[in-house]
């Protein structure tokens, strides 16, 4: 299967000079986590969320005066990008994928950017093979297999700058919020930006911004099932319990086991 009939097609661009507050605030109103930057016609970079945030933290949009010299998208994007061809094939793009730090890959057409491809967009080619696969009647792994069991916990009087903190410099994308050992609710580095975006203060708890509705799946369960959990939810990570929160299982994690699936495309 070429990567053509998987990739988001015309996707949203920014120029260079574009402030990182303006990136904010158009993938929040778009609702993408990637954008492609174009000057002149060609594609020189791709900035993220998690850059933009990880780079400017609170000060970008929180009361930061944006007139002393603000933070561009060409300070933080990355310019050393891996670039697919629409006719390649799913499988070695998906391993490009892996290897990328930006989670994203540009599509191009000769020098033209013809779309991109997400991890969200693997993600649901997995639903659809695994599905495939349940009614040959193949096996699939369980997720306590391989979901990650380093996981952190904050408690939900904690502040948001504590938890960007923890995010930000210690590397975690999702954190439950835990009170005497039960599940109260969980926080994101995406939900950390958008709280700076909306001019949320640094020292209010993490309990005003966490998700209380928070999807997990029993370690028991097949992959399969957690990935469409996932994709149903537009969400990259479930937590994983068995009577109490034993791990976290990410889109990451289901990619990486769902190459074998997909090693037939």
């Amino acid at each position: 299967m070429k990567i053509s009939t998987v990739m988001t097609r015309e996707p949203l661009t920014v120029r260079s000079d574009c402030t990182a507050a303006e990136a904010l605030r158009l993938m929040d109103e778009e609702e993408v986590r990637h954008l492609p930057v174009i000057e002149g016609g060609r594609l020189v970079g791709i900035v993220s969320d998690r850059e933009l945030f990880g780079h400017t933290g609170w000060r970008i949009l929180g009361g930061y005066d944006e007139t002393d010299a603000p933070t561009v998208v060409e300070d933080v994007m990355a310019t050393k990008v891996i670039r697919v061809a629409p006719e390649d094939q799913v499988l070695s793009v998906l391993m490009e994928l892996m290897a990328s730090e930006v989670g994203c890959l540009p599509v191009l057409d000769g020098e033209e950017l013809v779309g991109i491809v997400t991890e969200m967009d693997m993600l649901k080619l997995y639903v659809d093979r695994a599905r495939q696969h349940a009614t040959s009647g193949e096996p699939d792994v369980s997720v306590g297999e391989i979901a990650s069991k380093s996981i952190a916990i904050l408690e939900p009087t904690a502040s948001l700058e504590q938890a960007s903190e923890l995010c930000h410099i210690k590397g975690f994308h999702h954190v439950p919020v835990m009170k005497d050992g039960d599940l109260l609710g969980l926080l994101s580095d995406r939900d950390l930006r958008r709280a700076a975006g909306s001019g949320m203060s640094s020292t209010s708890p993490v309990e005003d911004l966490m998700v209380q509705d928070v999807v997990t799946v029993n370690e028991e369960e097949r992959v399969a099932t957690a990935a469409e959990l996932m994709h149903e939810y537009r969400i990259s990570s479930v937590l994983v319990e068995r009577g109490a929160i034993t791990g976290i299982l990410t889109i990451t994690d289901v990619l990486e086991q769902g190459m074998g699936v997909l090693r037939g495309d």
